[in-house]
């Protein structure tokens, strides 16, 4: 069900999330996107996807160096959650960081938000925290 694909492959899917959050505007959508392709640059990014009918309805990031991996930016449409997408794109991402020989992966969630609860049951511990400020409008 899950396949990997290339960065350009998830934008569509990725611009619809974005453009739903209530800071976005077109411009920062953008940005964001075309930050992907930056972080391409620095290190090994790996993208995968699950569609439906042709359509990419969930995706995951895979960042490494070789010896350290982050799972990043999973994200599933509305209407296509509770189906295990999310559950399989973390197994497959972290499968595919554990074959590059990475021996410490990680990805970050919110200590209040209910994603921590999949990523505790797919197996990830807590390893830390850290307070992220923002200064509202």
């Amino acid at each position: 069900m899950v396949e990997e694909v290339d960065e350009v492959a998830l934008r569509p899917a990725r611009r619809r999330l974005l453009a739903a959050e209530p800071w976005a505007d077109p411009a920062l959508v953008e940005q964001l996107l075309d930050a992907k392709q930056t972080i391409a640059q620095a290190l090994t990014a790996r993208f995968f996807a699950v569609r439906v009918d042709g359509e990419v309805v969930a995706y995951v990031d895979l960042y490494h160096d070789g010896r350290t991996a982050q799972i990043e930016d999973l994200a599933t449409l509305e209407e296509h959650r509770g189906h295990g997408y999310a559950s399989a794109l973390v197994l497959r991402a972290l499968e595919e960081a554990r074959q590059a020989g990475c021996d410490l992966v990680f990805l970050v969630a919110d200590a209040e938000d209910w994603p921590k609860l999949l990523y505790g049951r797919l197996g990830f511990v807590e390893l830390g925290r850290y307070v992220k400020l923002i200064r509202p409008g």
